[in-house]
């Protein structure tokens, strides 16, 4: 039966995850060998460890993490209840699996997600081992930056939907337009297909940024509208000013000539007196000389 190592971390994308029957695990401590020495990291669960529900998330959780879902069929494999779980949980979340043949195993008993694709084997007369680990290299390397792909939007959907489908978690920018291009690809590629989730995920990511999109329109109208009232406003106040300050200097001129006027009137005034008085004495003079 599989089980979760206590130092074993959920997988980067680009690794594979092996599933496979406690009982066979000489084989797949072999085939780890192999494929490590091809500079490939495999996830696989070593020690044995009750499949209680935190064990069973962290598998599944593995799974989704791995590009690819390599199953070692083995009758004991075939028959556990914990690797049907892993498979069933593969072949929900599409994930591309390779099914090797470690010992010769009753086809009809292989659960249909398995029985349908290419096997790999490794038990048959003339086998053998190196050649048939190079073959499963070369399935894993197929359609690697479509698969990438798979995987990492498998996460981030699995994430946002576990967020209650939080818009802090939708694509963006350039992953947006990424992942719509990939999931416009879809029909082309054969395996592994996009899933329902993955399908939302990427819709609702769209949907989030052109309601972005439209508050930022929005917000921009908003900003120039405001700033064509308050030009106007500070025109209108700018011509009162002027016209305030051409009313002052009218007043102010005005004020200048009323004075200039007044000014001119006692001056007149002052020379009507000033010409009275001289003939007064002029008067007075005559009058004393008689």
């Amino acid at each position: 039966m599989p089980a979760v190592p206590s130092n074993q971390q959920v997988p980067r994308p680009q690794e594979v995850f092996i599933s496979y029957s406690r009982k066979n695990k000489d084989f797949v401590h072999r085939l780890d060998d192999a494929l490590k020495s091809r500079g490939r990291e495999a996830w696989v669960d070593w020690e044995d460890i009750r499949p209680t529900e935190e064990f069973m998330q962290a598998i599944y959780a593995a799974i989704e993490g791995a590009d690819t879902f390599v199953f070692v069929l083995t009758p004991d494999s075939v028959a556990s209840v914990p690797c049907g779980h892993e498979i069933a949980h593969a072949a929900a979340n599409n994930k591309r699996m390779v099914p090797i043949v470690a010992q010769d195993v009753n086809a009809d008993t292989v659960p249909e997600a398995l029985a349908k694709l290419e096997w790999i084997f490794y038990c048959r007369a003339g086998d053998d081992f190196e050649k048939a680990t190079d073959k499963l290299i070369s399935a894993l390397d197929t359609d690697l930056k479509w698969v990438h792909a798979h995987t990492r939007l498998l996460m981030r959907a699995i994430e946002w939907n576990a967020n209650g489908k939080n818009n802090s978690f939708v694509l963006r920018g350039d992953d947006l337009r990424s992942a719509e291009q990939w999931l416009a690809q879809a029909p082309t590629k054969k395996e592994p297909k996009p899933t329902a989730l993955q399908a939302e995920y990427i819709i609702a990511s769209r949907k989030a940024a052109t309601r972005r999109q439209r508050i930022t329109l929005g917000a921009v109208t908003f900003g120039l509208v405001l700033a064509i009232v308050l030009a106007v406003v500070a025109w209108s106040k700018w011509i009162e000013a002027n016209n305030n300050a051409h009313e002052a200097d009218r007043q102010k001129h005005e004020a200048v000539k009323q004075e200039a006027k007044a000014l001119a009137g006692r001056n007149r005034a002052d020379g009507v007196i000033d010409f009275v008085q001289n003939n007064l004495r002029s008067f007075d003079r005559a009058v004393g000389s008689i």
